[in-house]
């Protein structure tokens, strides 16, 4: 049997006056319950003569119990600073102090200041007097200042 069609005018109606189809979702916190078939009725409005469709809806929402831990920080405390181990040196030994900044230099002159063990300015290092540490030092004998020791 074919559905008849009703022709609605617009018309300004308040908001209260509008039929609309109206929706509604349950959601149900049950895990093990059954889904519920959605469900459609027909009722006559009071004050339209044309038959609304009301649709209720039931759709099921599985809550999955999630308990969340409390986040335990553990704060362990910084292991003491361990005594700092002089290196055996063996031969002639310079003393080598970093007297003039780096900065404006090229990046070749900055990374043999670092190569050598440079940190700070006015650091003062030891090293075992080699050929390589010759050149190093001969590279960059503008910014540092030499000093021999004896033999350790």
């Amino acid at each position: 049997m074919p559905e008849k069609k009703t022709v609605t005018k617009k018309t300004a109606a308040p908001k209260a006056e509008k039929p609309a189809v109206k929706k509604t979702v349950v959601k149900t916190a049950a895990v093990t319950s059954k889904p519920k078939a959605a469900t459609t009725t027909k009722a006559t409005a009071s004050k339209a003569k044309s038959p609304e469709v009301v649709k209720t809806e039931v759709a099921e929402v599985k809550v999955s119990k999630v308990i969340e831990e409390p986040k335990v920080v553990v704060e362990t405390p910084k292991p003491a600073p361990k005594p700092e181990t002089k290196k055996v040196l063996k031969g002639k030994v310079l003393k080598i102090t970093l007297e003039k900044s780096g900065i404006g230099y090229s990046k070749r002159h900055k990374r043999t200041l670092k190569a050598l063990g440079f940190r700070r300015l006015h650091q003062t290092i030891e090293q075992v007097d080699t050929p390589s540490l010759r050149g190093m030092l001969a590279l960059v004998s503008h910014l540092v200042r030499i000093e021999e020791q004896g033999t350790k």
